[in-house]
């Protein structure tokens, strides 16, 4: 999907770095105006957050709304809640899993054999897009800590590249 919204946007890199700030943080485009799930939000608060004048988010929109693939994706785009930074609070368990080929299949479904296995039942699981993040994580939330003598197996799984906890 990113390849399709970062050819519509190669002329205006300006505009590519605003679509790729929606696309990130679940910001839609719908009859002309951005929204947060129901909340509508001025184009003036995107621009602050990415340090850009309002008018070019509002290009962006004028962009979107032009065509109807783009129209199709930022009109169903939508936010999404995580746990990860609130857990460590909560006394809930977070692993982080730094895979070595985004494209590999079964590392997501491996972890969680592990983790079941130990009787870890998740509460959320979220993983990064590999078009919009450089070094894409996934993220295994669970309501209570991740016992460490799992960290070795999930280690030496294939694919894994990098295992933390907290």
């Amino acid at each position: 999907m990113w390849d399709i919204v970062k050819i519509k946007f190669e002329k205006y890199p300006a505009q590519e770095k605003i679509a790729e700030k929606m696309m990130e943080v679940g910001i839609s485009v719908r009859d002309g105006t951005l929204h947060s799930g129901d909340i509508r939000m001025p184009a003036s608060s995107l621009a602050l957050s990415i340090g850009v004048d309002r008018r070019v988010v509002l290009s962006t929109i004028e962009t979107i709304m032009a065509d109807d693939q783009l129209i199709e994706v930022f009109s169903n785009i939508a936010p999404i809640c995580s746990f990860k930074a609130v857990a460590p609070h909560m006394k809930w368990g977070v692993l982080e899993i730094l895979p070595e080929d985004v494209d590999q299949p079964g590392i997501m479904a491996d972890v969680t054999r592990i983790l079941a296995s130990e009787g870890v039942s998740l509460r959320q699981v979220l993983a990064d897009d590999p078009g919009i993040q450089k070094e894409p994580k996934a993220f295994f939330i669970s309501e209570k800590p991740i016992p460490s003598k799992l960290l070795p197996k999930i280690k030496e799984l294939d694919g894994v590249r990098g295992v933390a906890i907290y």
